[in-house]
């Protein structure tokens, strides 16, 4: 039978996902990086903020649709219409989830490293080796393998710029910087 804790804990929980995936739209929409510098405070995450990926404003409507379809479905409920009000929650559910996944998760790839990807693609046709200096990635066990009838290799040095440097610096030359990575070549 329905009561209203029921009621409250739906509505209670779909307007914290509504808060929190609408906060994250606007913040990077507006690029509004005052407000991550307060809520952050590791350096690597301020940092990779202030990268550049697109995110659109007008998808705030996504979120504010899934919390009103989860207030009509509690009004469905109140008025012992069970079965509309179930496949109203659960179709809302699958969508509202769907698109956080679809949407939130490569952008939090892009920010993490997608600077790295972005320059391995425009390297890895030359077959090098990659070197890690301050994460941890898979990168060069996917990449960068030396082929067997291959004599000579370009190392390439991937660092992450708000970690120490812990290599010997006079023996890789400085080749691009970006936001977060620092990508060198071995001399």
């Amino acid at each position: 039978k329905w009561n209203f804790i029921y009621s409250f804990m739906l509505f209670v929980g779909a307007l914290i996902w509504f808060e929190a995936s609408s906060a994250v739209i606007y913040i990077f929409a507006e690029q509004r990086f005052d407000i991550v510098e307060r809520l952050v405070h590791l350096e690597y995450l301020q940092t990779i903020s202030r990268m550049n990926v697109y995110w659109n404003l007008n998808m705030i409507a996504v979120p504010s649709i899934f919390l009103i379809l989860i207030a009509i479905s509690i009004i469905l409920f109140y008025l012992k219409k069970n079965l509309y009000a179930i496949a109203t929650v659960l179709t809302s559910s699958i969508i509202f989830f769907s698109f956080v996944i679809l949407y939130f998760a490569p952008k939090v790839d892009k920010y993490y490293q997608g600077e790295v990807y972005d320059f391995v693609a425009a390297t890895k046709i030359e077959s090098p080796k990659y070197e890690i200096s301050g994460f941890k990635t898979n990168i060069p066990n996917y990449y960068g393998g030396l082929l067997p009838d291959q004599k000579k290799l370009n190392t390439y040095l991937i660092h992450r710029k708000t970690e120490e440097i812990k290599f010997d610096t006079a023996a890789y030359d400085l080749i691009q910087e970006k936001v977060a990575y620092s990508f060198y070549k071995k001399k």
